[in-house]
């Protein structure tokens, strides 16, 4: 944990990230989600996250900060000091579109792709579209032809999840040809030049594991929302965000049903399945066992050193047998077979399924002892031990106020008796 004081040796800021934290990200250090969360403390300090994706498909949290502001400042001391810490610098990051956060990756971390979430940049630009909408009703005689139909403007708000380089390509060559104010042109213009950091359609050419929002670490943030609020002290926070971590790492991997039980049961005694079950996490042998139910209706079709695959939707599929990488691009995202290469797989013997699984997918049976449970005990205990102190000096202060009382009655007391004693003597005079 490192801190940082003030000029009246007050906490600005700190930072917390565990061995075992360093030891899960130094395996799972090609994506990794960065985010801000609010209102978790009595301080008001916004606090920063960190979290990486390990081999069951689980996000983790690789460090966290609690800092007095997100200024340039602020958030460059905890880029710094995180990675340094790290020593790995990530493969890609993915992160809003916040110009602080983008400034720190673009220098910190300036080796590492930076990737926008689709789901704020889709909310940014519907957000634009209607005030633009505004605009062009207005003034549509004098724009004429400067509007979009129904579906148009359905497509530019989804632009982010669009998977087809030519369609997001075509809308923007559509909005850009609208007789629309300069500030609106420049706008999707910006759009247009960063589409590669927020377009589905570009991130599924980079090994990103399919991620094109930030909603992982947002699901941490509402879990966190539900455990701390303005009245948590940082010791708190500290215990709060440590046990979440352990509950994500130590619940069990489900896959909400995706992959059912009797289809594993039917595949149970696949060649491909049985070759890598000692080898691979549960979520990714669930993923191949699915790939490979897939895989029964394709049939690959071999023409100048190239397999190509026709869908049922009637788009054909390329897999070159040379440098076999499907066209589909989810081995190229994932780092796991899709259907297109089991069907290869299948017809061509020269090709190891192993071969398409990246090695960060590989089962790791330690990774369970890697939680910080001594250093939650360690928080607990403290806790424990301030409340007991706190009851003894309150007890303390009780039997004082108590001995006050009893003297004050005494006093008092004394004081009715002379009193008495003096209206008698006065009585007999």
């Amino acid at each position: 944990m490192k801190s940082q004081l003030n000029d009246q040796n007050q906490l600005t800021s700190f930072l917390f990230s565990s061995e075992n934290m360093k030891t899960l990200y130094q395996k799972y250090s090609d994506v990794i989600l960065v985010d801000s969360t609010y209102k978790t403390n009595k301080y008001k300090m916004p606090l920063l996250i960190f979290a990486a994706i390990n081999n069951q498909n689980k996000t983790f949290l690789i460090g966290f900060s609690v800092i007095k502001d997100e200024t340039y400042e602020s958030v460059n001391w905890v880029f710094k000091h995180l990675f340094e810490y790290l020593e790995i610098k990530p493969t890609i990051i993915v992160s809003d579109s916040c110009k602080t956060l983008k400034k720190n990756i673009s220098e910190v971390l300036a080796e590492s792709t930076h990737l926008i979430c689709g789901w704020h940049v889709s909310q940014n630009i519907k957000s634009h579209l209607t005030a633009l909408s505004k605009f062009l009703f207005v003034f549509i005689k004098l724009f004429k032809g400067s509007h979009l139909t129904p579906k148009e403007i359905e497509d530019v708000i989804n632009i982010p999840n669009i998977s087809s380089k030519k369609q997001v390509e075509e809308i923007f060559e559509k909005i850009l040809s609208l007789k629309i104010p300069e500030k609106s042109k420049s706008y999707y213009d910006e759009k247009f030049e960063t589409k590669e950091a927020w377009c589905m359609a570009y991130k599924k050419s980079l090994p990103c594991l399919r991620i094109g929002t930030t909603s992982r670490i947002e699901g941490i943030n509402a879990i966190v929302k539900t455990e701390l609020n303005l009245s948590s002290r940082l010791v708190e926070l500290l215990l709060r965000m440590l046990q979440i971590n352990d509950h994500i790492l130590n619940k069990s991997y489900s896959d909400g049903n995706l992959v059912s039980d009797l289809l594993l049961e039917n595949l149970k005694d696949n060649s491909l399945l049985i070759s890598i079950k000692d080898l691979v996490s549960e979520y990714v042998y669930k993923q191949v066992a699915l790939s490979i139910s897939k895989s029964f209706d394709l049939i690959p079709k071999l023409y100048k050193g190239v397999y190509t695959i026709t869908t049922k939707d009637g788009f054909n599929i390329e897999i070159d047998k040379k440098n076999p990488n499907c066209t589909c691009k989810y081995y190229t995202t994932m780092g796991i077979i899709c259907s297109h290469l089991v069907a290869v797989v299948l017809k061509n013997k020269d090709f190891l399924v192993q071969r398409f699984i990246r090695k960060r997918w590989i089962k790791d049976p330690f990774e369970k002892d890697l939680s910080d449970m001594k250093i939650i005990a360690g928080i607990k205990d403290f806790l424990m031990q301030e409340e007991k102190n706190n009851q003894e000096f309150e007890s303390k202060n009780s039997e004082v106020e108590e001995d006050r009382i009893s003297e004050g009655q005494i006093k008092e007391e004394i004081k009715e008796n002379e009193s008495k004693e003096n209206q008698i003597s006065d009585s007999g005079n």
